[in-house]
């Protein structure tokens, strides 16, 4: 019984994409594990860049799988997080964890009629200005903190971090609005690596690892904004 249901589980994730996706997808992961083979953890690196990947296309694709996806890619990020000693990164990991988790079986409950897609809806305007005002707030109060230990860009990467934290939760929800929040997120994030890029050149692949983000982002912005 319990085969049967993960066979139909797999069965209706991976029905109804199109090869563009795959096409687009398979590029995408060739462009993003070239970084890769420059860090010390290559093995590591390669299955987080791989299921960070596979999280976005199949968030965007609107298929529960992503969370599971979403779900390794948080406990092996934690992994390298807890090693390299960037705890701060590690509490971050373990938030998208436990939202993943969350967001597994709410969408698994939120099915179309078909059981292939989640469904999408608005989030109301009024709720997503105070996202934003809260977002800006929390911003704003963990940036001087960030800033008495020297960060750098310690509020623009404040609100870098709050602008993903409460995205995956609006994206959790089903809520369109979470591509407006993850898109913003990712150009301000671009803005730091183009900094850093200027310093040291070995940041580019930082930089064009978020480029590629970005561009997920508002391509699958531009395609839930059409149903």
């Amino acid at each position: 019984m319990l085969i049967y249901k993960i066979k139909n589980f797999l069965s209706c994730q991976f029905t109804g994409l199109k090869f563009s996706f795959w096409i687009i997808f398979i590029c995408a992961c060739f462009l993003i594990t070239i970084p890769t083979f420059y860090t010390q953890d290559f093995w590591i690196n390669f299955f987080i860049a791989i299921l960070g990947l596979s999280y976005a296309f199949f968030a965007g694709a609107k298929k529960t799988i992503c969370h599971i996806f979403g779900i390794f890619y948080a406990i092996l990020s934690i992994i390298l997080s807890f090693e390299i000693k960037l705890y701060a990164e590690m509490l971050l990991n373990i938030s998208y964890l436990f939202l993943n988790t969350i967001g597994f079986f709410l969408w698994s409950k939120n099915q179309n009629s078909t059981q292939t897609q989640i469904t999408i809806q608005n989030l109301p305007h009024s709720l997503t200005f105070i996202y934003l005002f809260v977002i800006l707030i929390l911003s704003i109060l963990h940036g001087f903190i960030l800033k008495n230990f020297n960060a750098s860009f310690a509020f623009l990467n404040s609100l870098t971090l709050f602008l993903q934290i409460f995205a995956l939760f609006l994206q959790v929800k089903c809520y369109i609005q979470n591509y407006l929040f993850i898109t913003l997120a990712n150009i301000l994030t671009l803005y730091i690596w183009i900094e850093f890029v200027f310093i040291d050149s070995k940041y580019i692949f930082q930089f064009l690892n978020t480029l590629i983000f970005l561009f997920i982002g508002i391509y699958y912005y531009w395609q839930w904004s059409r149903k």
